[in-house]
């Protein structure tokens, strides 16, 4: 465990700082202090390492929000905490962001290969969190009707596109996040 964590770390800064294509292992074992040999013995693969460290991204992200909701009071109130706990998590872990948005994850583990993979269904698990809710909505009368899968998937391609804004342009989360509760509400609400 020594190794591995060094080795994630240093990963994960020279993947969101270059692109994963961009990044040779050499360059991630000199900035964690280990032998490429060493990673390779760990991860068997840059690919794998990716795996590894987007598992690692999206399982926090999905716990951070299944913690957010829980305390919702009713559908719209847990999806304005989804929002939340996305904006948050976006502020305080800005550079796993910048993994997501640079190294194009899904395409490089070619989930059509492995559609079992975790990071698969992790990744349908976190999008299930605002699905869910949403449908919690609709039956709490919150929310208006529609089709809880799509509206959940346009709220969560302007997140992730509101996250690509703050990482590539710099944009203010804060403005980004009272934003997108505003547009969910007048969206959603009954």
């Amino acid at each position: 465990m020594e190794k591995i964590t060094p080795i994630l770390n240093a990963a994960r800064d020279l993947f969101a700082e270059k692109g994963f294509e961009q990044t040779p292992i050499a360059d991630i074992a000199k900035k964690a202090g280990v032998a490429g040999g060493t990673i390779i013995y760990h991860f068997k693969s840059k690919e794998n390492l990716l795996f590894i460290l987007i598992r690692q991204i999206l399982y926090s992200l999905y716990r951070h929000a299944q913690d957010e909701i829980s305390t919702a009071t009713n559908g719209l109130n847990a999806v304005e905490s989804y929002i939340r706990a996305f904006f948050s998590f976006l502020d305080s872990r800005g550079s796993d962001f910048k993994v997501l948005l640079k190294t194009n994850p899904f395409e490089v583990i070619n989930l059509q290969e492995h559609p079992n993979a975790d990071v698969k269904l992790i990744f349908d698990r976190y999008l299930d969190l605002l699905v869910d809710a949403i449908k919690r909505g609709q039956a709490d009368g919150s929310i208006r009707d529609g089709q809880p899968a799509e509206l959940g998937k346009f709220i969560f391609a302007a997140l992730f596109g509101s996250a690509q804004l703050k990482v590539v342009f710099g944009d203010s989360s804060t403005n980004l996040r009272d934003s997108a509760l505003h547009f969910a509400r007048a969206g959603l609400k009954k």
